[in-house]
C-alpha cells in the first residue's frame, strides 16, 4: 500500500511507516461507521503499529491521531498499555526489573547479566522444539561471529525440571541460561510478541529492544 506523493500530508518526513498508519486511520474513520467494526480495525492497524520498530516521537504521533479519531475504543486498555510498556523499552533506558533463575535455582536480575559486555538476550521455550533447535544453531553461529558480545537465553512457558533437563540434554552452557517463572509478565514487560525476538543491552541500559536474531545480526 503507497500513498500518492502529493496527498498532502506534511508529515511525510516523519517516517513512511508513521505516514502509511495514519493514512489507515484515517480512512477508517472516513470509510467504517458501526462502531464495533470501527474499534476492531482501529486496534489492527494500532497493534501491527507498535510492535513494529518505529521512534519514540512517530509513536507519541501515531498515538494523538489513533486518540483523536478513535475516540472511547473499547480496546483502549491494551492499546495503551502496550504502547506504555514500549515506551519504557526504548533505547539509552534501563532494563525493567525482572528476577530471572539460575540453573542453580538462584535468583538474579535481569539487568545484571549485562553489566560488562554487549549482551543479547533471546528467548526460547520447552513447548516449541522446533524452534528451540533452530534458535540455539543461530545462536551458536553468532556466538563465533561476534565474539564480543554475550548471548543469554532466556526459558519461558516451560516447567523448571524440563529445563534443567533441556540444558543437560543439549549440553548448553548452564552459564548463559536463565529461566522465567511469570510467562506473561516476562512477556507484557519484554514485549514479547516474536519468538525470534532478542533484546540487545549493556550495563542494564537498552540498546535495542526489538531486535531479531536472525535480520539484526
Amino acid at each position: 500500500m503507497e500513498c500518492k506523493s502529493d496527498c498532502g500530508d506534511r508529515h511525510m518526513i516523519a517516517g513512511k511507516r508513521l505516514h502509511l498508519n495514519r493514512h489507515k486511520l484515517r480512512l477508517i474513520d472516513s470509510l467504517v461507521q458501526q462502531k464495533e467494526l470501527r474499534d476492531n480495525l482501529y486496534r489492527n492497524v494500532a497493534m501491527d503499529y507498535l510492535l513494529k520498530r518505529d521512534t519514540e516521537e512517530n509513536l507519541s504521533q501515531f498515538m494523538a491521531d489513533f486518540k483523536k479519531l478513535s475516540t472511547n475504543n473499547r480496546h483502549m486498555g491494551e492499546i495503551n498499555t502496550l504502547y506504555e510498556g514500549i515506551k519504557r523499552m526504548q533505547p539509552n533506558k534501563s532494563l525493567p526489573e525482572l528476577v530471572l533463575y539460575s540453573a542453580e535455582e538462584k535468583p538474579v536480575a535481569l539487568s545484571e547479566l549485562s553489566n560488562g559486555k554487549k549482551t543479547v538476550f533471546y528467548f526460547w521455550s520447552g513447548s516449541e522444539m522446533g524452534h528451540f533447535r533452530n534458535i540455539n544453531k543461530r545462536i551458536g553461529k553468532l556466538s563465533v561471529q561476534y565474539p564480543d558480545h554475550n548471548f543469554i537465553g532466556i526459558n519461558l512457558r516451560t516447567d523448571m525440571a524440563r529445563w534443567q533437563s533441556l540444558l543437560e540434554t543439549f549440553g548448553l552452557d548452564k552459564s548463559k541460561q536463565y529461566w522465567a517463572d511469570d510467562f506473561d509478565r516476562v512477556t507484557h514487560t519484554l514485549i514479547i510478541a516474536d519468538p525470534n525476538k532478542s533484546i540487545v543491552a549493556q550495563d542494564g541500559i537498552i540498546l535495542d529492544a526489538f531486535a531479531n536474531v536472525y535480520r539484526s545480526f
